[in-house]
């Protein structure tokens, strides 16, 4: 049986070799059909903990913390290194803690140099910030968030649910995005994209909120 320790050594083990990638699905305009960018997703071995990026990100408790934040920057990394061979007008959602976004943007100088470096305009990065952050960081979330935007960066909420709506007044305009029921108050002066739909039923009572949206059907994490 594997205990916690053999879990972290695995992980660290697969990161160190490289023995992980980066996926990419299309996010679509539902209005012209037409593919506006990819989301990045975490691919790793069969039977080894990198097959699992839903538990690895979203379970309470199956990882620490400190291991959690060194996946994720793992996993951002890749993705501009391999979203560099997407077309150059494609916009690139990438998931991200909320505590990694704060500490990357203790970082952000490094980051902008290795886009930079890629050739990736930073107005083509969209962070979507994990529906399993503690929004008892708000503060520093949005003073974060504000940096980011002021480096071109675009940052959206994962899946986000209705308690959440005192963090949105306190977000500076910007992208918002979500997988469960949004309320209408909460589009208002806001651009609203939905990265994906359960069924023909729940997205067209998204289109009854007459939110501009794009859609990716069928996402898998």
């Amino acid at each position: 049986m594997r205990t916690p320790d053999d879990l972290i050594g695995s992980i660290y083990s697969l990161l160190f070799r490289g023995f992980y990638s980066t996926a990419f699905q299309p996010i679509v305009d539902t209005a012209s059909g037409q593919t506006i960018g990819y989301e990045s997703l975490l691919r790793g071995p069969e039977d080894t903990p990198l097959a699992d990026p839903g538990r690895l990100f979203n379970e309470a408790g199956y990882l620490p913390e400190s291991v959690r934040l060194k996946l994720d920057r793992a996993c951002i990394d890749s993705a501009v290194r391999t979203g560099r061979n997407l077309p150059n007008d494609a916009l690139l959602f990438i998931n991200i803690l909320g505590s990694t976004l704060i500490q990357l943007t203790t970082q952000l100088r490094e980051f902008t140099g290795l886009l930079g470096m890629l050739r990736i305009d930073p107005g083509r990065i969209v962070f979507e910030v994990s529906e399993t952050t503690n929004y008892a960081m708000t503060g520093d979330l949005v003073r974060c968030i504000r940096r980011l935007q002021q480096a071109g960066i675009r940052v959206a909420l994962d899946d986000i649910p209705v308690q959440v709506k005192p963090v949105l007044k306190e977000l500076p305009d910007g992208t918002v995005e979500g997988d469960y029921q949004i309320p209408r108050a909460l589009t208002h002066g806001r651009r609203t994209v939905i990265v994906s739909f359960q069924s023909q039923r729940w997205f067209e009572g998204k289109k009854l909120l007459s939110c501009e949206m794009h859609g990716a059907s069928g996402r898998s994490e």
